[in-house]
């Protein structure tokens, strides 16, 4: 897990300068199941980069980062049946369990697939990758 987690997290800042976009300027949505420990490693990752890279303080770059599990957006709503690592990550916001759907409330610039996922293989389907870009130029994908 680690070592995707460190390959993840240079695929995602490689990415992030490509797009010309300063790092804070990035919302992130990480799409996996309910024991989702490849995404939450590199969101902890890209927390502790982000916070030395843009000075922002761990709170504030935890509100760009989203994760939507089996049950749908990880929101405040849920915590009692969050597991303890997602916690951090659940922000105050409607359920939400349609992935198109998330996209619109949140619009990412990169979306981010975890191998936990229950069908993986058609997350990011061509309607999926359409919809990220209709709001980003250059959107970021990282389906693992």
């Amino acid at each position: 897990i680690q070592g995707t987690a460190v390959v993840s997290l240079a695929s995602l800042i490689s990415s992030m300068r490509i797009t010309g976009k300063k790092p804070e300027e990035h919302k992130f949505l990480f799409v996996g199941g309910d024991g989702d420990e490849t995404g939450l490693h590199i969101a902890d990752l890209l927390v502790e980069f982000m916070t030395k890279e843009t000075g922002m303080s761990v709170t504030q770059v935890r509100k760009q980062i989203w994760f939507m599990d089996e049950e749908g957006l990880v929101v405040r709503f849920r915590a009692e049946d969050l597991e303890d690592r997602k916690i951090p990550y659940a922000h105050e916001h409607d359920e939400c369990s349609d992935l198109s759907q998330a996209i619109d409330l949140i619009k990412p610039t990169a979306i981010v697939g975890t191998p936990t996922c229950n069908d993986s293989k058609g997350l990011f389907t061509k309607p999926i990758l359409n919809k990220v870009a209709e709001y980003n130029d250059r959107p970021i994908i990282l389906a693992l």
